[in-house]
């Protein structure tokens, strides 16, 4: 994958994500709120449980896992447009 941005006047991160079909199943299927709790705020977190608890669009489809990397996916671009990295204070 790769990806070009650039933007003269704001910041500009960018995460990429592979699409569902190509991830691996073993890592998906890891504990998302006990291994990763600390990297979400309460109401992130509330937000993603919430959308585990809609019905599955396919065998494969987990809602609660599509919401937390939606949430990482923005952090993520976020800290790499400011140039941090995942050290930083929340």
């Amino acid at each position: 994958w790769v990806v070009l941005a650039s933007e003269p006047l704001c910041l500009c991160g960018v995460d990429v994500a592979a699409p569902q079909e190509r991830r691996d199943q073993a890592n998906r299927r890891s504990d998302i709120f006990r291994d990763l709790e600390t990297q979400l705020t309460p109401a992130e977190w509330a937000f993603v449980r919430q959308e585990g608890q809609r019905p599955s669009v396919g065998s494969d489809d987990d809602p609660a896992y599509e919401a937390f990397q939606r949430h990482w996916s923005c952090k993520e671009a976020f800290i790499k447009a400011r140039g941090d990295g995942l050290g930083f204070e929340p």
